[in-house]
């Protein structure tokens, strides 16, 4: 593949299995790029009627359950690319910055304090499912810092 030489930094990258990434180059080398927290273009087509659609396009991260910045992408993955328009960098920096807010927010928690998030988070979830549902559910931790919830069935009713 021939060398990356437009002065912007930020592309989009057609990948061989159909995916379009944006992302900033940070580095090139022979045989891969070192980009900057890669977004994966998602599309969703909504129909408002009977005869219009609208399409939404969005971004989501590119790889998942990641705290990394960057990747590394080799060429040979990639179809083709080209330079992200102006008003496509600004929405890629403007996510980008809620990504990077994101990864700083998970990197200052401890796994204790994420572990106390995610039993509250559990307790509300029991709590709807009891209120709305009329469902009993238990939850409790194990020896392994994980927890297990048990769905118990409808609540009887008394009449």
């Amino acid at each position: 593949m021939e060398k990356i030489e437009e002065k912007s930094p930020y592309k989009i990258l057609k990948m061989i299995n159909g995916d379009d990434v944006f992302c900033k180059v940070l580095k090139e080398y022979d045989d891969a790029l070192l980009v900057e927290l890669p977004m994966s273009v998602m599309k969703h087509q909504v129909h408002q009627d009977e005869v219009h659609v609208v399409e939404h396009t969005g971004l989501h991260r590119w790889i998942n359950y990641s705290n990394d910045s960057s990747y590394v992408i080799y060429k040979d993955r990639i179809l083709s690319f080209g330079t992200l328009a102006p008003e496509v960098i600004f929405y890629y920096k403007m996510f980008c910055k809620r990504i990077r807010h994101e990864i700083s927010d998970n990197e200052s928690k401890s796994e204790e304090t994420m572990m106390e998030q995610m039993k509250d988070n559990l307790s509300k979830v029991a709590k709807y499912l009891e209120d709305s549902h009329k469902i009993d559910v238990e939850y409790e931790e194990d020896n392994n810092s994980e927890v297990q919830m048990n769905m118990l069935g409808p609540k009887p009713t008394l009449h």
